[in-house]
């Protein structure tokens, strides 16, 4: 089986925060592959790199056998994401015509045209132009357009962006049918539990590499995401963290209040919300592992 995206010796700094380091991938040719991060882990910079718009600092990424960029391959590829902009006055059915002339597809069948179409429910819109489509339409829009070029490797960043939606039964079936196709999928993803129903290997973006995680329960996956963000969490949250276990212990606050207090915080980030939703183990800022609940306890109003 062939190779379609090879990552070999990843290195990147982004200011000065390392996002890779010696990070290895491989995915073959009609695999579908999420890859897992809460923003900030590296989703959209791996994006960039195999799309040649950001160079790493060492390391290779190859697609389709050739190197991020090469000319050959750039009709092969697909790219989706919520920075893709289309004209406001073409209409769905142009930018679908241009896809397939863009990809040289030209012996896609009309029986799959009209399968894409008519699953992701844009046939009634095909002759709208696209500043009259929803969100949720332009979101099928830009899958279409990756179907029905012909794309071998189709790149989805922030996967949950398509996943969210009612639709998601139907982008399921076309996502799992593109690997029967032998074309190859990626989706980028914080939101693992929205992969439900799809066919797919997991890699978590951890230790600055591509970790991959065996099958798992929903709540393990949530749990490790988590103690991912845990592990990124910088000395900025962390001094924040500790301002307002300040102020639990002056005021006597209760666990129940000191969790309510973190929610309504502004300055504490993500990472805290999530703590107190899933109730997982993740690091102190002492670095042993603690529930939220031993932090309160232990960390803060003991010291």
């Amino acid at each position: 089986m062939s190779t379609a995206l090879e990552c070999s010796e990843l290195s990147v700094r982004r200011g000065q925060r390392q996002v890779f380091s010696h990070a290895e991938l491989r995915v073959q040719a009609g695999e579908i592959v999420s890859i897992i991060g809460p923003t900030g882990s590296g989703k959209t910079t791996f994006t960039e790199i195999c799309l040649n718009r950001f160079k790493p600092d060492s390391g290779s990424v190859k697609l389709l056998g050739s190197d991020a960029g090469s000319k050959e391959i750039v009709s092969s590829i697909a790219c989706i994401s919520n920075h893709m902009k289309f004209h406001n006055w073409d209409t769905v059915n142009k930018i679908l015509q241009y896809q397939i002339h863009k990809g040289r597809n030209f012996d896609i069948s009309v029986d799959y045209y009209d399968h894409v179409i008519d699953t992701l429910n844009i046939r009634a819109r095909l002759n709208d132009r696209v500043n009259n489509l929803s969100d949720g339409e332009v979101c099928r829009l830009n899958l279409a357009a990756a179907l029905v070029s012909g794309a071998k490797l189709i790149m989805i960043d922030e996967a949950s962006t398509l996943l969210a939606y009612p639709e998601k039964t139907d982008v399921t079936v076309l996502i799992n049918e593109a690997a029967t196709q032998k074309r190859t999928v990626i989706l980028l993803t914080s939101h693992p539990h929205l992969l439900d129903g799809i066919d797919t290997k997991m890699f978590f973006l951890r230790n600055y590499g591509f970790i991959k995680q065996q099958q798992s329960t929903d709540t393990d996956m949530s749990q490790t995401m988590v103690q991912i963000q845990t592990e990124t969490m910088t000395d900025e949250a962390l001094r924040e963290l500790r301002k307002v276990a300040l102020k639990i212990r002056i005021q006597g606050t209760s666990f129940n209040q000191f969790s309510a207090l973190l929610s309504s915080e502004e300055q504490i980030p993500d990472l805290l919300k999530a703590m107190v939703m899933h109730g997982a183990r993740v690091k102190s800022v002492y670095q042993t592992a603690a529930t939220l609940e031993e932090i309160y306890q232990d960390v803060f109003l003991d010291q």
